[in-house]
Parts: structure tokens; C-alpha cells; sequence
């Protein structure tokens, strides 16, 4: 009887993973091994295996063994799982040719690896959200209002970016339980959007979501849309408050302060 098992069972869509595959039967002389992909109608490549030997990338073949662990990607030369993103699972097939003396038999068992991006609760907002106001005064110099209500502690990484990406604004905010007001300041959102370049672009709010790895094993940053917080500016321009040259003791900054051009604030030039 033949035993398909892979490790792990589920993962995110666009994430670095391969996939330990197990293969065991009752006995064999010997023993060829094949994996397909039912979903994507493809024989997969077999990256390693701890016995045997691989042929044209694709069968395995060991002698005198019941059992062949190895590695193997969902899809072929796709280490990343980009072909994942629009499937909620994907169906692996394992063929094994027995041979035991003269007999040779054929043997076959599935399984399925499922996609946790495309699970129920992916894209459940761990927070409620309300906007003060979705058309920023740039002309008075308003800050952005933020409400979140949160049931713990917690950090969350917010976003401001627009419909097509190019433009991002990013930040952390730090909440208790309960109702908690947040004011980001226009300035930060004018510099980090470009506004006086993208304008009329669309923009909206995202909380940034961390689920899978990269090629260098840091997590990826997935941006869940908040609804109901698309945001527009009356203005190209900003108009910040007027600084003064004095330090946190009240004395006068020496000229190596100078006025910085994302946060308007004097800072060591």
C-alpha cells in the first residue's frame, strides 16, 4: 500500500517554501517514484532525495528500500508560490511503480496542500477604524484623525498608499484597549505620498498584514485594504506651522540644526 504525505500541509501564496514529501510502501525491489500537480496539470521536478537517484529531474528510482523522503516546489520553477495567489488549494498526485521479484505494480494517493492567503478570516481587519475626516486640509495644516478600537494591547503597522502602489506612506501605531485617537501629521503624508506630484491619484488606508517569507527568509508585508478609509487632499501644497529655533531646554539651537524636509522640525544637519 502506498503512503503520500507532505510537510507542511498549508502555507501563504507568494512566500518562499519547499515542500518535504514522504513516500513509504509495504516492500520493494524497486521503487519509482513520480509527483504531479492535478491543479496546474504538470509533472513536478524533485529537487533532492535522501536515496536513490533522480532522473531527467522528474523520477525518482531506489533499490531495496520502502521509503523515499526528498523535496519538491507546488510549481515548477516557481520557489516563491506566485501561482498560488489565485487558488485555494492545490491537488499532488503520487505515482509509484513496485517491483518485487518479477511483479511490478502500479500504485497511486493524493493529497492536497491548502492556501492559507485564501483562508476565511485573510483579510478580517484585527481592529475597528474610523477617519476623522477622508479630505485632508493641507491648506490649515490638519493633522489626519484616526480612530481604532482594539479589544488588546497591541502594534499595528498602518499604510497610506495609493490605488496603483507607486506612492506609500507607512507607520506604526501603538493601541490599548478600547478606543484610542491617533493624529498623524499631514506634513509626514504630503512628503511620503508626493502630493504635489500624484495629486490625483486615489488613496486609502491598509493595515499591513506580515504572512510568508522571501528568498532571504524575511516576512513578507501583505496590504489588506480598510474599508471605508479612501482619503483625498484640498491641496499640491503644504503649509507647515512656523518653527522655532529654540531646544527642548528653551535655549537657542546653534546653526547646526536645521529645518528638516520631511518632518519640518529642526534637527543635527
Amino acid at each position: 500500500m502506498l503512503n503520500f504525505q507532505i510537510t507542511p500541509s498549508s502555507g501563504h501564496a507568494e512566500s518562499c517554501l519547499d515542500i518535504q514529501f514522504t513516500i513509504k510502501v509495504d516492500k520493494a525491489d524497486v521503487l519509482e517514484v513520480s509527483i504531479f500537480n492535478d491543479s496546474a496539470k504538470e509533472q513536478l521536478d524533485i529537487l533532492s532525495i535522501n536515496k536513490g537517484v533522480i532522473q531527467e529531474e522528474k523520477t525518482v528510482i531506489a533499490k531495496n528500500t520502502n521509503s523515499i523522503e526528498g523535496f519538491i516546489n507546488l510549481f515548477n520553477k516557481d520557489k516563491m508560490n506566485t501561482r498560488l495567489s489565485d487558488l485555494i488549494k492545490v491537488d499532488l498526485r503520487c505515482v509509484a511503480k513496485i517491483q518485487v521479484g518479477e511483479q511490478i505494480a502500479t500504485e497511486e494517493s493524493s493529497t492536497v496542500f491548502y492556501n492559507e492567503s485564501q483562508s476565511l478570516d485573510a483579510h478580517i481587519i484585527p481592529f475597528d477604524f474610523v477617519l476623522d475626516n477622508n479630505v485632508i486640509d493641507l491648506k490649515n495644516n490638519v493633522p489626519i484623525g484616526i480612530n481604532v478600537v482594539c479589544d488588546a494591547e497591541n502594534k499595528f503597522e498602518l499604510a497610506i498608499r495609493s490605488d496603483d502602489g507607486q506612492s506609500l506612506c507607512t507607520f506604526d501605531v501603538v493601541v490599548h484597549k478600547g478606543h484610542n485617537t491617533i493624529q498623524l501629521p499631514s506634513e509626514i503624508a504630503w512628503h511620503d505620498l508626493q502630493i504635489s506630484k500624484y495629486y490625483m491619484k486615489k488613496f486609502q488606508f491598509y493595515w499591513v498584514k506580515f504572512e510568508g517569507v522571501n528568498h532571504m527568509k524575511f516576512m513578507n508585508r501583505k496590504y489588506v485594504p480598510i474599508p471605508g478609509s479612501t482619503i483625498s487632499f484640498n491641496s499640491t501644497t503644504m503649509h507647515p506651522k512656523s518653527q522655532t529655533r529654540l531646544g527642548p531646554t528653551g535655549a537657542e539651537l546653534s546653526k547646526d540644526f536645521v529645518l528638516s524636509h520631511r518632518y519640518f522640525v529642526h534637527t543635527w544637519k
